[in-house]
């Protein structure tokens, strides 16, 4: 997965923001939040994307800043189902040992909504990119507690998941195993259940419109609050 140091809203204290870290996996559909000090928190839970907007899309009343400040520019509202990330190992007579990953319904919340804000332009762009290669959920209600079995598995998951796995890196996993036209099961929610785009509005003019006062706040020398 990609990471990203991001700063997130309380849920309960809106004022309230505290550092974390951010990582993002288009194939699996999933962005993930963990404390800087325990990456690994995000393979308990996560979020499946069913919709992100930016700046100005989003409802000004999530946030208590000033909704024209460089602050609100910079944060993102992210939309999905709290689920988590499962492991299925399966050793082949004819071949290496591979992983699949799936998700399941996480019981104790279905919906779930982040805002994250980024503390540079280069990390709001790089976040909202790898969003623009996630895809909907078609079917949400699918998302089960079962993990595959073997027989579930088609060939072309046992490549994805053979891509997840051996990649050099996450973000080359997510690039490899990403194979729209292929169509697979529904509990391994990687890309054939997937539809149009989880990014609202005019993805490039609300980036250029936000890039433009960034240079501009750079330019000044001001530092967020």
């Amino acid at each position: 997965m990609e990471q990203i140091v991001v700063t997130k809203r309380g849920r309960w204290k809106r004022g309230h923001w505290s550092q974390r870290v951010l990582s993002l996996c288009p194939i699996l559909g999933v962005a993930a939040l963990s404390h800087k000090a325990q990456t690994d928190e995000h393979d308990r839970k996560c979020l499946h994307v069913t919709s992100m907007q930016m700046w100005p899309r989003y409802n000004e009343a999530h946030i208590r800043e000033d909704a024209t400040s460089m602050e609100a520019k910079l944060t993102l509202r992210v939309k999905g189902m709290a689920v988590l990330l499962g492991e299925r190992v399966v050793t082949r007579a004819d071949g290496p040992q591979v992983v699949y990953r799936y998700t399941q319904r996480d019981a104790s919340e279905d919906q779930r909504a982040w805002m994250l804000r980024f503390s540079t332009f280069a990390d709001l762009e790089k976040a909202v990119r790898l969003f623009q290669a996630f895809r909907p959920l078609s079917h949400p209600k699918t998302l089960t507690g079962t993990s595959p079995s073997p027989a579930q598995t088609s060939k072309e998951e046992a490549a994805v998941a053979f891509a997840l796995e051996n990649a050099d890196t996450p973000a080359a996993a997510c690039a490899e195993g990403r194979n729209d036209g292929d169509p697979l099961d529904d509990e391994l929610v990687m890309a054939g259940v997937m539809s149009s785009s989880v990014v609202e509005g005019d993805v490039e003019s609300d980036l250029a419109s936000i890039r433009s006062q960034w240079e501009q706040f750079h330019h000044t020398g001001l530092a967020l609050a």
